[in-house]
């Protein structure tokens, strides 16, 4: 079973259901049977991405620690993120760092009266102050909206949620800007029905309203939201919610700017339907106009889905299902799109050390691969729950749960420039004692990983990471399960 850190943030009220949050177990089903040396197959895998964890967030007073935020890339480069606990008052920070993970700063430590555990994404303004949310702390405790200069010299409580009859409570993602610059966000509380609402502001903290209120925990049109919204290029606002719906396994929704026209655009039906439950992660829209995003559980498998749909809510269709082994499963957050057309993702559970997977694949499903299977080692993340950041640079960064030298969480960089990646190469193959070992090299520093599978006719996507690390030399991989079953065909490259 996994193990759950205690900064991780469920919303609250939503921790009830055993039966729709309990943590998976990889039963015997999941792993992949060994196989003996005359059966195996050794190739290299085309090259991917290069694996670097730029900052370590250890937990001393004064420093970040809990739950990291997804990150923003600032005006000037630099990138901006958050922390739901650690700071002055261990109730979070803000803080920014260079790309390459030098200059850590920490901008703002967050007090009680000025909000606490933050846990969304920052968004910058027009003229560069960050905005973002609190999901607690405040006038009335329920959460805020606020505005800070990016030294964190100047902070502004933009609005202290509960501060009107029927106010929403409890937000837990971001914001987004509107075309006419006004801020659009979710709460996952509060409203006149209870259970979250859909709310906007200006930049300068006027104008508050809520546009949208969700009635009744198990209302046909949803509740809690839970995830944060996207602009789409039709000008409407796209969302989920946890739960609700036709089936009580959350929706998708779609709401114009003025609190007009919303419309479910789809109700997800869980295993049972061949669909997922719930969309913890956020909506995208990728280049094709389609809307994109994950859920957590659920799919073929119940260890969640990728899913894409029109705008109009017609197309919807499961493009991928997570198998919960070496190739991940659980994915807490959304997708990002890179250059090239790939949506990219993490899940927080599966791949070789089961404590998550950073994966590509292809807007049609196709071309599933996992890029970095995370250890939870000194070097290394674990569970990654916030979603990637496409920089300018052509890099994803990302931030993880735990792991990292101090356990407390990494940010980490994942590099698609590919044509600096050389394929490893074999240098020998050998059975030993009836255990097979795998002898290869690579340039130091360079990640890799090992993949195997029982059906050469499945894509490489498909394929189960048994293992990955980092070249200082010749590596040896040792496959324990060899003598288990006779059929296992193995690839070695790198990501």
């Amino acid at each position: 079973m996994h193990t759950y850190k205690s900064e991780f943030h469920w919303p609250k009220g939503l921790c009830t259901s055993t039966q729709s949050r309990k943590p998976y177990r990889r039963g015997a089903g999941h792993f992949v049977a060994a196989a003996s040396l005359s059966c195996c197959l050794l190739a290299s895998v085309p090259a991917q991405a290069n694996y670097l964890s730029v900052q370590s967030i250890d937990p001393p007073p004064g420093e970040s620690n809990g739950q990291l935020s997804p990150l923003l890339q600032g005006s000037d480069g630099l990138l901006y993120g958050m922390s739901s606990a650690g700071g002055t008052s261990n109730l979070g920070t803000i803080f920014g760092l260079g790309s390459n993970g030098a200059s850590y700063t920490g901008i703002l430590s967050f007090t009680l009266t000025n909000g606490s555990t933050p846990l969304g994404r920052l968004l910058e303004g027009a003229e560069g102050s960050l905005y973002g949310t609190t999901s607690a702390g405040g006038a009335n405790g329920s959460g805020t909206v606020f505005k800070v200069s990016k030294d964190g010299g100047s902070f502004i409580v933009l609005h202290d949620f509960g501060s009107i009859p029927g106010d929403g409570s409890t937000p837990y993602v971001g914001l987004v800007k509107g075309s006419d610059g006004v801020l659009y966000g979710t709460t996952a509380g509060g409203g006149s029905g209870g259970v979250g609402t859909v709310f906007k502001l200006n930049q300068d903290g006027s104008g508050y309203s809520v546009l949208h209120n969700f009635v009744g925990f198990a209302g046909p049109e949803g509740s809690f939201p839970f995830a944060g919204m996207v602009l789409g290029s039709d000008g409407a606002l796209y969302g989920t919610t946890d739960y609700g719906g036709a089936n009580g396994l959350g929706v998708l929704f779609r709401l114009n700017t003025d609190g007009s026209g919303y419309a479910v655009l789809h109700s997800f039906a869980g295993p049972d339907g061949n669909d997922g439950r719930p969309p913890l992660g956020g909506l995208m829209e990728a280049t094709n106009g389609m809307l994109y995003g994950t859920t957590y559980f659920g799919g073929t498998n119940d260890v969640g889905t990728v899913y894409g749909l029109h705008k109009d809510g017609t197309g919807y269709t499961v493009v991928h299902n997570f198998l919960g082994d070496g190739n991940g499963g659980d994915p807490f957050a959304g997708l990002v799109q890179g250059a090239q057309g790939g949506l990219y993702g993490t899940t927080r559970f599966g791949g070789a050390a089961d404590q998550g997977t950073a994966f590509r694949l292809n807007t049609d499903g196709s071309g599933y691969t996992v890029l970095h299977s995370f250890t939870g080692i000194a070097e290394d993340g674990a569970q990654p729950a916030a979603a990637l950041l496409v920089a300018n640079d052509g890099a994803l960064y990302g931030t993880t749960l735990a792991g990292g030298s101090g356990d407390a969480g990494t940010i980490f960089k994942l590099s698609l420039d590919i044509a600096t990646i050389t394929p490893p190469v074999i240098l020998n193959q050998t059975t030993i004692g009836g255990t097979f070992q795998l002898s290869f090299v690579g340039p130091v520093g360079q990640s890799y990983r090992v993949l195997a599978t029982t059906n050469l006719s499945l894509p490489l996507g498909s394929w189960t990471v048994l293992t990955n690390g980092t070249f200082v030399g010749p590596a040896t991989f040792i496959d324990p399960a060899t003598a288990d079953n006779p059929a296992r065909f193995y690839k070695v490259g790198s990501p």
